[in-house]
């Protein structure tokens, strides 16, 4: 009754997003978000199996158009007090990025430090739930000098060396931010896992300007996301998710699922010479913007992803179809006992937790 209660909750979830309006605008993002969590919600940073993870993550988005999209990302986060006296244990984090857009090109460097509390609700890590924060600094930059404008037309050519008639301030700024998020995560029994969760980005809404213009604030970002782990048996896992965002009257959705083939699940303890692999493939819809091809392996400890954005909006006509190669890298290091896929530890004791 419980189970058919969580996929009523999910299907309304699903129709909600649905209902909201087409991207207008695009933040940051990747197409394999789950395979970087903390920078997904603050509140997932600890929230793991093992004791601590390191993921590497790199976007390379149009790479038809005369200058690409790129951004790299590298994250670390850890697991501390599991097993202690308090009801639940701490996530502490470090998160960095650094995206390059366009002709200019626009800079967005950030660092931001992670710190999250799992309050384990039934004392057996079957429930959890999780609020974090995150707090950082962030610098942009534009170099001018390789944009045109209007103003240098000089007869039927642009010479960059004309005054852009712009007032440039400068060409780097600096500031502080911060984020808060929650999620609830449920075990609902051995073969089924349920992760709800929601952040709030910008939460300073600092501003941002390189000309002589104090009032544009950066947006707040509102983010949902879910996702569902399903064994169909002890080789098949079934794992459909999704994700909305919304800022500044822009918004954007993406809805899929990956299907993973596990050829051993290693039910030894830490330190034996056990193992554990699966490859998994998946498909997913950005609304009004591209489908993502995933595919993917993992190895004891090591979780790999590609995935290949292909594109349907009017902005094919200049890609030619072409949206966005990303490559994703997880480590996360399973220092509790278990190291197999359904023998794992979020809390005392061992329960099972989403994959992929």
């Amino acid at each position: 009754m419980k189970f058919r209660h969580l996929l009523t909750l999910l299907i309304s979830i699903i129709v909600c997003l649905c209902s909201q309006e087409n991207l207008k605008a695009q933040d940051i993002h990747f197409s394999q978000y789950y395979a970087s969590p903390v920078t997904l919600n603050p509140a997932l940073t600890g929230l793991m199996d093992g004791c601590y993870r390191g993921s590497i993550n790199y976007r390379n988005q149009y790479p038809q158009l005369y200058k690409t999209y790129s951004t790299v990302a590298a994250s670390f986060d850890a697991a501390l007090l599991k097993g202690g006296r308090m009801p639940g244990f701490i996530g502490v984090g470090m998160w960095f990025y650094n995206d390059r857009q366009g002709d200019g090109p626009l800079n967005d460097l950030s660092i931001h430090g992670l710190a999250a509390y799992h309050l384990d609700v039934t004392g057996d890590g079957r429930y959890l739930v999780s609020l974090g924060t995150s707090f950082g600094w962030n610098q942009k930059s534009l170099d001018f000098a390789s944009l045109l404008f209007s103003e240098q037309q000089v007869g039927q050519v642009l010479d960059p060396n004309a005054s852009n008639g712009e007032p440039i301030q400068v060409q780097r700024f600096n500031n502080f931010n911060a984020s808060a998020g929650g999620s609830f995560s449920v075990n609902v029994n051995d073969n089924v896992g349920v992760l709800f969760g929601m952040g709030i980005f910008n939460l300073l809404t600092p501003k941002e300007t390189y000309l002589n213009d104090n009032s544009n604030d950066l947006g707040m970002r509102y983010l949902a996301h879910f996702s569902v782990r399903y064994f169909v048996n002890d080789k098949i896992i079934l794992t459909p998710r999704g994700i909305y965002m919304t800022q500044t009257g822009a918004s954007t959705y993406v809805l899929g699922s990956t299907v993973g083939y596990i050829f051993n699940d290693a039910r030894g303890g830490y330190g034996r010479s056990s193992r554990s692999s699966a490859i998994y493939g998946g498909l997913s819809y950005r609304w009004a913007d591209a489908l993502i091809l995933t595919i993917g392996f993992q190895v004891n400890e090591l979780k790999a992803g590609l995935s290949y954005d292909i594109n349907v909006s009017s902005l094919n006509q200049a890609s030619n179809g072409i949206g966005g190669l990303e490559f994703s890298l997880v480590y996360e290091r399973k220092c509790y006992k278990g190291t197999g896929f359904r023998n794992n530890q979020r809390g005392v004791p061992p329960v099972n937790c989403p994959r992929f």
